[in-house]
Parts: structure tokens; C-alpha cells; sequence
């Protein structure tokens, strides 16, 4: 036990995050669970369908589950390398013992550089506060305000920074959890045989999904498609 002869120090404040001064917002809409998702919900495999549509490919979610061979009907946050490295995505991942301010410094900085991420949050309240991780969104922009997300439960919301670090959530979003355990992971791109090209859904239809391509020179070398919704599109053989 100590004594303390003098007033005891106090401990410093746990650091906080600064905001940015700049804003950044990539188009990337938010989306759905697909209709043939289990109960327990697709998250995983939207996010790796919204990145993918960021670089001109379409990446259905059973595929995108399929190629993560998950033990659960759905991915889960360990899941996602294995689904990324089969679907030929790279990407980075945010180190484990980041804190979630170190998190959010990191998420800044790759979406500056054009770079969508998954984020693994907790749901707050959560019902299960032994998991790491309760939902999967994909961050796609920043402003001084907050986070932009995807967050494929109900549509794209913007979370207060403050929230986000600590486990009262911003928007009932948050990245701190009770094993201080960091999940995310920038998606850098996709081997794809449309390089050079950005998608878009048009039409989201139950048996196929029209896609239309634009190209770096603009809008005029604009290309729709109609695929069967199951079929993937531009991904490398």
C-alpha cells in the first residue's frame, strides 16, 4: 500500500480524439442485407459488397460468405481476411491493441487516401458484452462533426466522434469494447478486370442487380449492365 506524504498526483486523462479540420466523403451508398440472408443477418458481406462496388466490382454476398467459410451462417470479424483473400481483395488491417482512439486516427487517415474500412462496433446497448464485436459497418467518410458510416441496418449515418471512443456509442455505434480488442480493415482495392472503373447500382432487382460503370474520363464513357444477383462481375479469374 502506498502513503502518500503530499497530495497524491492525479492520473492523466485518458487521450482523446481530435477531430479533423478537413472532410472527405467517398460515394459509396449504403446497402442492404441481401433477401436471402439468414436471420442472424449478412453485415460482413455487405461491407465487402459496398467496398467492392467502390472499385468497379460486384461482389454478391454469398459469394462473398462462401469465400470466407465462416463456422456461423454469417462472417464474423476473424472471418473477413480469409473472405478478402479469396474474393483476390487487398487490404489492411488496424492493429488489435489499438485503442479506439487510435482506431479512429487510423480510419482518417485511410479514407484520406481514398481507402473505405470495415469497423468492427459494438451495438450500445449491446446485448452481448463478451463479444468483441456485435456489427460490421463500412466507414466512407469523415468531417469535422463525425464518422461517416454504411452501417447496412439503417442507412448511412454520421457518429459523433466522442461517442464513438467511448462505450456510451454515438448513434448506438461504438468501438470500444470490454477485451479492448481493435477489429478494421481499409480495403485497398480489388483484382478486377474493369480497372479503372466505379459502379453504381441502378436497379436492385430480386433476380438481378443493373450495374452502371463509369469510367476515370467521366461520365460519357458511362457502361449499364444487368447480372443475375448470385453472378459476380469484373472480379479476376
Amino acid at each position: 500500500m502506498t502513503t502518500c506524504l503530499f497530495a497524491c498526483p492525479k492520473p492523466p486523462p485518458p487521450p482523446t480524439f481530435t477531430p479533423p479540420t478537413d472532410s472527405v466523403e467517398l460515394p459509396i451508398q449504403d446497402r442492404d442485407w441481401d433477401a436471402k440472408a439468414p436471420p442472424e443477418g449478412w453485415c460482413g458481406e455487405a461491407c465487402l459488397q459496398m467496398a467492392g462496388l467502390h472499385y468497379g466490382v460486384w461482389i454478391p454476398q454469398k459469394l462473398a460468405n462462401e469465400k470466407g467459410k465462416p463456422k456461423t451462417p454469417d462472417l464474423w470479424e476473424h472471418d473477413l481476411p480469409v473472405a478478402m483473400n479469396g474474393l483476390g481483395m487487398s487490404f489492411e488491417t488496424v492493429s488489435k491493441e489499438s485503442t479506439p482512439v487510435q482506431v479512429l486516427e487510423w480510419t482518417v487517415k485511410s479514407l484520406r487516401k481514398g481507402t473505405p474500412v470495415i469497423l468492427g462496433v459494438k451495438l450500445t446497448p449491446t446485448k452481448h458484452p463478451d463479444w468483441d464485436v456485435d456489427h460490421l459497418v463500412l466507414a466512407v467518410g469523415f468531417s469535422p462533426e463525425g464518422l461517416l458510416v454504411n452501417t447496412n441496418l439503417e442507412g448511412q449515418k454520421r457518429l459523433a466522434w466522442a461517442g464513438l471512443s467511448s462505450k456510451d456509442g454515438s448513434g448506438g455505434y461504438s468501438l470500444a469494447n470490454d477485451k479492448k480488442v481493435a477489429w478494421g480493415f481499409a480495403v485497398q482495392g480489388v483484382k478486377s478486370e474493369r480497372s479503372g472503373l466505379r459502379a453504381d447500382v441502378i436497379y436492385d432487382m430480386p433476380e438481378t442487380v443493373t450495374l452502371r460503370f463509369e469510367s476515370d474520363a467521366g461520365v460519357q464513357d458511362e457502361l449499364t449492365i444487368t447480372v443475375p444477383r448470385d453472378e459476380p462481375y469484373g472480379l479476376a479469374p
